[in-house]
This record gives C-alpha cells, sequence and structure tokens, in this order.
C-alpha cells in the first residue's frame, strides 16, 4: 500500500495589507482622538510612551525643552514691553497706526496658531518651528504692546518675574536625582528676584506684593498644564505642549477640564494637593 502527497493543493492563507501614511492616519481623527492615549500591556501607547511613564532622564528633558521655548517667549515680550515703554511719548502718538497694525497680525497670530495645533502630526519639525517662530514674534507683539499701555512698568515687573521663575525651572532639570517639583524652584526663585526688582523700581513691600503673586499664578499654571502634557504626550512633543499653554489659555472650557483630570490622580502632582507627602528623592 502506497501513499500519494499532492503539494500542489496545499495553499497558505494570504493577506494583503496596505500600508498607510502618518498624514493619513492623523487625519482622520478628529483633535480630541489625537490625544486619547490607548495603554498596552507593554507599556506603550498608540502613540509611543508618554512622558509621565518615561524615565526622569528623559522627563527632565522634555520639560527643559518645553521650559526653554516658553522662556525664550517671555524674554522677547519682556525686552518688547520695555521697549515700547521706552519711547512712550512716540508710542502714544502713532497709537492709531498700531492699532491698524495689531489688527492683521491678530489675524495671523490666530491662523498660525491653529495650524500648529491642528496640523501638527501634518507638520515637518523644520514647519513646526517656523510657524513657532511666527507665531512667537506675533504674540510677543501683540502682548507687550497692548501691556505697555494699559499696565506700564507694573507689567514689565510681572514678565521679568516670570522669566525668573521659568528660569529656575530650566535650572532644577539638569539634574535626575529629584523628581520634578515646579513649585519650590518658583517661590524660590521669584521672591529673590523681587528683592532686586523692588530696589530698582523703588517699590515698598507692599506694592511689590501684586507683582509676586500674578507671576506666581502664570508659572503655576504652565506646571499643571505641564503636568496634564506628560501624561498625554510623547518625549517628542515637546513644541506641541509649548503651543498647548496658549490655546488652553484662550479656551477656559478646554484649562478647566485640563484641571478636572489632573483633580482625578492627586497622587501624581502632591505638590499641590498635598505637600507633605510630596516624595522628592528619587530611589537609586
Amino acid at each position: 500500500m502506497s501513499f500519494t502527497y499532492n503539494a500542489s493543493r496545499l495553499s497558505l492563507p494570504t493577506e494583503i495589507t496596505r500600508t498607510v501614511s502618518n498624514a493619513s492616519f492623523y487625519a482622520s481623527l478628529s483633535i480630541h482622538q489625537r490625544f486619547d492615549r490607548l495603554g498596552s500591556g507593554q507599556d506603550l501607547d498608540l502613540f509611543g510612551k508618554s512622558v509621565a511613564r518615561s524615565s526622569v532622564h528623559c522627563q527632565m528633558k522634555f520639560i527643559r525643552k518645553v521650559y526653554l521655548i516658553t522662556l525664550f517667549q517671555f524674554l522677547i515680550i519682556t525686552m518688547m514691553t520695555r521697549t515700547f515703554l521706552h519711547f512712550t511719548y512716540w508710542h502714544e502718538e502713532s497709537q492709531y497706526v498700531w492699532w491698524v497694525v495689531l489688527f492683521p497680525a491678530t489675524i495671523f497670530l490666530i491662523v498660525a496658531a491653529w495650524q500648529l495645533w491642528t496640523q501638527y502630526y501634518q507638520l515637518s519639525n523644520a514647519s513646526r518651528f517656523v510657524i513657532l517662530a511666527i507665531y512667537s514674534f506675533l504674540m510677543a507683539f501683540i502682548l507687550s504692546d497692548l501691556v505697555a499701555k494699559a499696565f506700564q512698568d507694573f507689567g514689565l515687573l510681572v514678565f521679568a518675574m516670570t522669566c525668573f521663575g521659568i528660569l529656575s525651572i530650566v535650572i532644577y532639570t539638569y539634574q535626575t536625582r529629584f523628581k520634578f517639583q515646579g513649585t519650590k524652584p518658583i517661590i524660590a526663585t521669584v521672591c529673590i528676584s523681587s528683592v532686586g526688582l523692588r530696589i530698582i523700581y523703588q517699590l515698598n513691600p507692599v506694592q511689590i506684593l501684586g507683582p509676586i503673586a500674578i507671576s506666581s499664578i502664570i508659572c503655576s499654571y504652565f506646571i499643571l498644564e505641564l503636568y496634564y502634557a506628560m501624561d498625554a504626550m510623547t518625549v517628542d512633543d515637546y513644541v506641541l505642549a509649548n503651543i498647548s499653554f496658549h490655546i488652553d489659555l484662550a479656551y477656559p472650557i478646554n484649562c478647566l477640564h485640563h484641571l478636572c483630570e489632573l483633580s482625578d490622580h492627586v497622587d501624581n502632582i502632591p505638590e499641590y494637593f498635598n505637600p507633605d507627602a510630596s516624595p522628592v528623592l528619587i530611589d537609586v
């Protein structure tokens, strides 16, 4: 007895795959769906590992990049405000000309912010930085002009203290022994800088309390927004994290939503909700 084997009749199931570009994939998602993290057993997400689940070194590097961009923006705002205040007479005489310039600048600012926010994943790195530079300049021009007209030296003090507060966070990120806690370096730096600024502008201790409070609120807002960004973005999305600061400020409902999301994870930010139980030293 013999058996025959016909190999020609055997066939394996085939599967046709179609590659889809990243641009096509992201274009099919809404702006809110792009930031929904889908976890897995390997601690990975649809877009990669979030910053909050990365190493402390990666977290500090991400924070440093975000705040360096923010510091650069505030330095431009501070210098432009100082320039407008220096030429106060000419600035007041040409106020109608400035309003004509501010209107198209505001339109271009909104377009740049919207493109960077909604089309972030479709843009190349070079395009992102070009749009970010245009947006930063227009924002600094508009904000410094309005502050110089309405608040004058008071607004300049707030910007200067905010720069010192952001700089303290940048310096803090160069160490990896302690976990990130933005409030402590900010409070220390803002209070120390207020002493010198009070002497320069000849203010009494009561007059300097207003700029200290406002700059501390601004820096605290950046920290809370950064906590949310670290949980929803990867280490390569530092430009998106920076632009989200401004988008959420312009859209308060979104900012309130982020604060509600953070309140569900109070253990991740004990420096605000439970400072006494805040572990800052990393186990080595």
